[in-house]
């Protein structure tokens, strides 16, 4: 029996509201106002986010953007459904777009987007002096890990930053080359951040910067591409689902993402070096960067890392019609297997006898395995601040087990509402958000949206390569 199911996929949605107010449905009243109904109607967290404590609160920042939206459009829209949102500060309720097939709509948000600042450069010349011996660590080529931005840094001092990092590449709707994407501010040897996602809205973040790596926290990792840096550590690469045999004694799984649709493939990984991972004394698994995705994706692993029973939460969910019809979802879904569409459907059917409350529909309980296995003895798990979500639950019962260890810095902190099934589509049919319809009961899992996780081990600013780092403590902790 399954004690606790997570559906989460977690979208990483670029946010920009109604556009192309010619378009009837692309009224920014009318879209609020079909985002707020529905937040109310099927997010499992409104009752605990909306309390009689803060009620009058709720109630004025919902009227105030009421009254904004009449007259608001293009970016002002979406800065007043961004507030909305925002009031209820949870990493798995957002709101973003799809880039529209219309070509019509394609070209206004071009438009729109190509007013924001942007330095003009040549690149020739950028990269002479780049390749000049008088530059700052910071500055060059750098490109995101398992991602596809690539950023010039360089000198560009004024009141607000020291540094600036200009767009190389560009996808022809948000972003034009030359667009500024990152402003640094520099506190002594302490950097800040001003980095624009994809709508070009801010996020404020740390800096941390070890020769080829530059580490935003909450955005992501970059390596530095040019000028070439001889200490470049290929293995440090986050992208792919992947196994290696570090030694004769030690193993290395790295496992950038938990998606449902990425399960087969680490089970398979997993089967094909079972007999060395089992040989291994010390195992190392990697979950830098993993943005989540579903509790049944880890099930292979477990086993390898179990030692005590692993206590786990049921599941709450809001029975609404939104949501049944996103669990019914699941029963087409090839993903899963028949045994847990057994139990996607009785959920379903005591949701459909509840509508309108919140319902456990799953128990809580343990999880426990025929044997302790010998090796791996010691396993150690790197985590960063994006590791998030389902990799957060993966964490909380790992941590279980009194053979691992978990490295790094503290996760990103997105699991109290959880369930997320897919984006959900407002009448800008562009326009997409995501909405928990689940939650863990919490008599196991702690409450830790935007705190995160935080590592056994912490591991120091100046440490390059992680996973050496893990390795040699594994093999000189005695235990």
């Amino acid at each position: 029996m399954i004690k606790g199911i997570y559906l989460l996929i977690v979208v990483n949605l670029s946010i920009l509201p109604c556009f192309a107010q010619q378009n009837p449905k692309c009224n920014c009243s009318d879209n609020f106002e079909a985002l707020y109904k529905s937040i109310e109607e099927n997010y499992v967290g409104f009752n605990e986010k909306v309390t009689a404590l803060n009620r009058k609160s709720y109630q004025h920042i919902k009227d105030s953007i009421a009254v904004a939206v009449r007259s608001n459009r293009d970016y002002d829209c979406y800065l007043a459904l961004k507030k909305y949102v925002a009031f209820f500060n949870d990493p798995h309720l957002i709101i973003g777009i799809m880039p529209p097939k219309d070509t019509v709509l394609r070209n206004h948000l071009k438009s729109i987007f190509q007013t924001f600042e942007k330095i003009s450069f040549n690149e020739d010349s950028l990269r002479k002096y780049l390749s000049s011996h008088q530059i700052d660590e910071i500055e060059g080529i750098w490109r995101q890990d398992g991602g596809n931005i690539e950023l010039a840094i360089f000198k560009n001092k004024s009141d607000n930053r020291d540094y600036v990092g200009i767009t190389l590449k560009a996808d022809d709707i948000f972003w034009t080359p030359g667009q500024v994407k990152l402003e640094i501010k520099v506190h002594g040897k302490e950097y800040t951040s001003k980095f624009y996602k994809r709508d070009h809205y801010p996020e404020y973040t740390v800096v941390e910067i070890s020769k080829n790596k530059l580490v935003l926290e909450k955005i992501g990792i970059f390596s530095k591409v040019f000028p070439a840096n001889s200490s470049f550590h290929a293995t440090e690469s986050l992208a792919q689902i992947s196994y290696k045999k570090l030694s004769d004694s030690c193993s290395l799984l790295t496992i950038p993402t938990f998606l449902i649709s990425l399960k087969k493939t680490i089970d398979s990984v997993i089967k094909y070096n079972i007999n060395e991972i089992e040989s291994s004394k010390y195992l190392i698994i990697d979950l830098r960067n993993n943005g989540g995705g579903h509790a049944m994706s880890f099930s292979e692993i477990i086993p390898l890392i179990y030692t005590n029973p692993i206590r786990k939460d049921g599941l709450k969910v809001k029975a609404s019609k939104d949501n049944i019809d996103l669990y019914k979802e699941t029963l087409s879904n090839d993903d899963f297997s028949s045994d847990d569409k057994i139990v996607f459907q009785k959920i379903i059917d005591k949701m459909e006898k509840n509508i309108g409350k919140v319902i456990q529909v799953t128990k809580g309980g343990s999880d426990t395995f025929p044997e302790v296995k010998a090796y791996p003895k010691r396993i150690g798990i790197i985590i960063n601040r994006q590791t998030v979500s389902a990799a957060e639950l993966f964490l909380l019962q790992a941590k279980q087990s009194s053979k691992v260890t978990i490295f790094g810095s503290n996760s990103r902190g997105a699991l109290d509402y959880t369930e997320i099934g897919h984006i959900r589509i407002l009448p800008c049919t562009y326009l997409a958000y995501t909405c928990p319809m689940g939650m863990p009961d919490h008599l196991v899992t702690p409450y830790i949206d935007n705190i995160g996780i935080a590592p056994d081990v912490p591991i120091n600013k100046g440490v390059e390569d992680w996973i050496g780092y893990v390795k040699k403590y594994l093999e000189t902790e005695k235990k």
